[in-house]
């Protein structure tokens, strides 16, 4: 439910109307969904997907996040800036709360060795990432 808040909120959604026209869905622009919580990654020439940290990085603190809307004098991304209960905030805190919770825990490393025989996890380098469709 939060994840479909937070795409209608960034135009992801698609339109009934479009669909009936067979018109298709328009272009997005390459900025969207990025926020205090949510950075680009990966190059400009693929796709690119969003990053949630928890940590709120600064505007100057991150060479891809150079611009606010209103005040972008380059090709930079813009930067949404947001409160605590924006849907994409309010999203990425929930999916990382599943992976904290869940994709960390030792029952999970357990069910893992039980399934894939595999034994148990070492290490684990987790990421929380959004896709963006047509980016």
């Amino acid at each position: 439910d939060v994840i479909l808040k937070c795409d209608a909120y960034d135009g992801f959604t698609s339109n009934n109307s479009d669909e009936n026209d067979n018109v298709g869905n328009p272009s997005l622009q390459y900025d969207i969904g990025i926020n205090k919580c949510w950075k680009a990654v990966g190059p400009a020439h693929k796709q690119r997907y969003l990053e949630y940290t928890d940590e709120h990085i600064s505007v100057k603190d991150d060479p891809i996040k150079t611009s606010v809307k209103g005040n972008n004098t380059s090709n930079a991304p813009k930067v949404e800036q947001t409160n605590n209960n924006h849907p994409s905030i309010v999203a990425g805190k929930q999916l990382s709360q599943i992976q904290t919770s869940l994709f960390q825990s030792l029952p999970f490393a357990r069910y893992l060795n039980l399934i894939t025989s595999l034994g148990q996890p070492l290490g684990h380098h987790s990421q929380t990432r959004r896709f963006r469709p047509g980016l």
